[in-house]
């Protein structure tokens, strides 16, 4: 669970999250993040489910693929240097 505001800083779970398919789990008031957190400890599947599979959603994730994410970087930085 994440609550999310304007501020860059407050993003890092919702980023998270999107990126492991969980984005449903970020939300954007204090009254979203009480009904999404007090349904989901009710939910004894999905937290079962969350439980076994979380560590490889999250290993299998964009953000885990710091091979691309350099490349990309690298992508970006030959681009600016090279003014377009």
């Amino acid at each position: 669970m994440s609550l999310y505001g304007a501020r860059r800083g407050s993003r890092f779970g919702l980023s998270i999250l999107s990126n492991t398919g969980l984005g449903e789990l970020a939300v954007s008031s204090l009254d979203e993040y009480i009904d999404r957190a007090v349904g989901l400890s009710g939910d004894v599947e999905v937290l079962d489910i969350l439980h076994k599979n979380l560590r490889k959603m999250i290993t299998s994730s964009p953000i885990m693929d710091s091979k691309k994410y350099i490349k990309e970087l690298e992508e970006a930085y030959i681009t600016i240097l090279a003014g377009k």
